[in-house]
């Protein structure tokens, strides 16, 4: 599928719910658009007197685009549980989905519950980015999603469990957030490399040495290699416009980068764990139990 059908939601031939997931992408780019402007109106507006960095008028219009992309991709969902008849975490293309949708409401409870907007000047930038980053995840797991079958499978006797939709939903929703929470601590590593690079300030051999552990990470050609790409330009763009930043404020920005993936991560352990302990719950109900009474039936 290419990118003008994934924005395309009155196409003929689409279920309910892939015209709604449409509708999600539309609003997933609009976001990254006004996320990447509200950056560059940041960096062009400067500071107040208090060297506090003035916020634009679009920069309003992050928080509304992230809700309603959760109420649209609810409604996708819910057609989609009303096309199969089922909780839609069965195929590849429904897990997807999910996870497109769990990465808005990471964003949502990460910036609203946590208070991201609260961390100073140092971090608003790097929330725009943050905003930018999730906004086309979104849409990039969506579009490759439409790519999958979407045939409507009945759910083996095994799956048709309780445990089923809250194991699921805790282990997609753990999962995203703690990837924003290394993608956030990948950026945080891609800006020390190439502020020690530009700047001179850190041993060559340092370096090489943490671009050998950013290669390390994994998903490294799908996430890291492009962020690195893309942070280095920013260093390059700035230091050709004679606007490098100091050692001093390299330092302020690792800083708040520092504490919101530790939050994340905080936020995406335990719905792990509880995740991993409702599939071991599911497992006892759905397997063990089973092949108990079987062993009682079976004749000596």
């Amino acid at each position: 599928m290419n990118i003008i059908d994934s924005l395309h939601p009155f196409r003929e031939g689409v279920l309910a719910s892939g015209q709604w997931l449409r509708l999600v992408n539309v609003l997933c780019l609009t976001g990254a658009v006004v996320a990447l402007l509200t950056s560059v109106l940041r960096l062009r507006g400067g500071t107040d007197e208090t060297g506090t960095r003035r916020t634009p008028a679009l920069a309003r219009l992050l928080l509304p685009l992230t809700i309603a992309a959760i109420g649209v991709g609810f409604t996708s969902i819910w057609h989609r549980y009303l096309e199969v008849n089922h909780f839609p975490s069965q195929t590849m293309g429904e897990v997807l989905v999910m996870a497109g949708w769990f990465s808005l409401v990471s964003l949502f409870v990460l910036v609203v519950a946590l208070g991201l907007e609260k961390m100073g000047s140092s971090w608003v930038l790097l929330q725009d980015a943050l905003y930018m980053t999730v906004f086309l995840g979104a849409w990039m797991i969506n579009l490759y999603s439409t790519s999958l079958s979407t045939a409507q499978r009945d759910l083996p006797p095994a799956l048709q469990s309780y445990w089923f939709p809250p194991h699921l939903a805790a282990l997609i929703f753990s999962y995203v957030t703690l990837s924003i929470a290394g993608v956030i601590g990948i950026k945080y590593f891609c800006i020390r490399f190439w502020s020690g690079v530009f700047s001179g300030g850190r041993p060559l051999g340092s370096q090489l040495l943490l671009l050998g552990a950013l290669t390390l990470v994994p998903f490294v050609q799908v996430v890291t290699i492009p962020i690195l790409a893309v942070v280095g330009l920013a260093f390059l763009g700035m230091k050709l416009a004679r606007r490098l930043p100091s050692a001093e404020t390299v330092r302020g920005i690792e800083k708040p980068m520092d504490v919101v993936s530790y939050r994340a991560f905080c936020v995406g352990i335990p719905f792990l764990t509880a995740g991993l302990f409702m599939g071991a719950f599911w497992a006892q109900d759905a397997w063990a139990t089973t092949g108990a009474g079987t062993a009682r039936r079976t004749p000596r």
